[in-house]
C-alpha cells in the first residue's frame, strides 16, 4: 500500500513540474485576420519597443506588426523592420494590394515629396477596420507608443512634420482562413412608390470580411440583372415596367456570403387622380363649378 501511495506521489510531482514549465506566451497559429487585429488591441497604450525588437529605440513601427504577425502565425507579412522591405516582401509572398480596406490589412504610409526611400516608406500599421489602423510607433505627447488612427504626420527628409503628401498603400495578407461574412449587407431603395416608365435607384453597404459583392434584380420569375459591384455603391435600374421588383445584394468572400434584399412595385400611372390634379392646378375645376 505505501509502494502505492508513493508512485502516486511522484506522478503528481511529475505532473506539477510539466504544467509549471509551459511557456506563458503561446503563438497562435490560426493565420486570420481578427487574431493579428485581437493581439495589436491587446497592446494599445504600449510604451515597451524593445518587447517587438529588443533593439535600441528608434523607427520600430514595423517591428511591431512584425511582432503582431508572428504571433498570429501569420507568415505572409514579411518580418522587417523596414516598411520599405516589408511591402517588397508581402508582395513576392503574393499579398494583393487593395483600394478599399478591411480588417487584418497592412497600410503602408508613402510620401510622395520626399526623395529617400526610408522617407518615402515612412510608417506601417494595421487596419483595424475600415477605417481605423493599430500602429507602432505613433508619438503622443512625447512618447512613443501603440495607438489607434486614422492619419499620420511625417517628419521625414523635408526636415518638417507634415501630412500633405502622404498616401495609403494597403496589402492584403494571404490568411489561411478567411474571417466569415457574419453581417448582412443592407440594400434601399430611393422611393416608397414607381410608375411605369421610371428609374429606381438601389444603394448598399460595406460589410466587415467580405472581399466582394454582387448585385441582382428579379422581375417576374426572370433574373434581369446580375453583376458585380463595390461595396457602398448603388445601382440605377431604368424604364421600369408593371409589376414587382426584388433586389439582391449578396456580400463574400472564400468562405461564406450573407444576402439583404428590397422588393418594390411599379403600378401604372392613375389617368384620374393626375388628370383631377391637373384641372386643379389650371383653374378649370373652379370653372366648371361655375358653370
Amino acid at each position: 500500500m505505501k509502494r502505492i501511495v508513493s508512485v502516486l506521489m511522484s506522478i503528481m510531482v511529475v505532473l506539477s513540474c510539466v504544467v509549471f514549465i509551459m511557456p506563458p506566451d503561446i503563438v497562435s497559429a490560426a493565420n486570420n485576420a481578427d487574431d493579428i487585429v485581437s493581439i495589436a488591441r491587446g497592446e494599445l497604450g504600449s510604451t515597451n519597443y524593445s518587447k517587438y525588437y529588443g533593439g535600441n529605440k528608434g523607427a520600430w513601427c514595423a517591428d511591431f506588426v512584425s511582432w503582431c504577425a508572428q504571433q498570429a502565425g501569420v507568415d505572409s507579412i514579411a518580418k522587417s523592420s523596414s516598411c520599405y522591405n516589408m511591402y517588397i516582401g508581402m508582395k513576392n509572398n503574393g499579398c494583393q494590394e487593395v483600394s478599399s480596406p478591411q480588417k487584418g490589412d497592412i497600410v503602408f504610409f508613402y510620401c510622395t515629396k520626399c526623395s529617400s526611400t526610408a522617407g518615402k516608406w515612412c510608417h506601417v500599421g494595421i487596419m483595424e477596420d475600415s477605417k481605423y489602423s493599430i500602429e507602432g510607433n505613433r508619438w503622443s505627447n512625447g512618447v512613443s507608443k501603440v495607438e489607434r488612427g486614422n492619419s499620420y504626420s511625417h517628419n521625414g527628409d523635408l526636415g518638417y512634420k507634415h501630412r500633405d503628401g502622404i498616401v495609403r498603400k494597403y496589402l492584403r495578407p494571404k490568411y489561411s482562413f478567411p474571417n466569415p461574412v457574419t453581417t448582412t449587407p443592407s440594400i434601399w431603395k430611393n422611393s416608397d412608390s414607381y410608375t411605369v416608365g421610371n428609374s429606381a435607384t438601389l444603394t448598399w453597404n460595406s460589410v466587415d470580411n467580405a472581399t466582394g459583392y454582387w448585385f441582382s434584380v428579379w422581375y417576374k420569375g426572370e433574373q434581369i440583372v446580375t453583376t458585380q459591384v463595390s461595396g457602398s455603391s448603388e445601382y440605377t435600374l431604368n424604364n421600369l415596367g408593371e409589376g414587382e421588383y426584388t433586389a439582391y445584394i449578396t456580400a463574400y468572400n472564400d468562405s461564406s456570403s450573407k444576402q439583404g434584399y428590397v422588393t418594390f412595385r411599379v403600378n401604372y400611372l392613375d389617368i384620374g387622380t393626375n388628370f383631377r390634379l391637373f384641372i386643379r392646378m389650371c383653374g378649370i375645376e373652379n370653372r366648371l363649378k361655375a358653370a
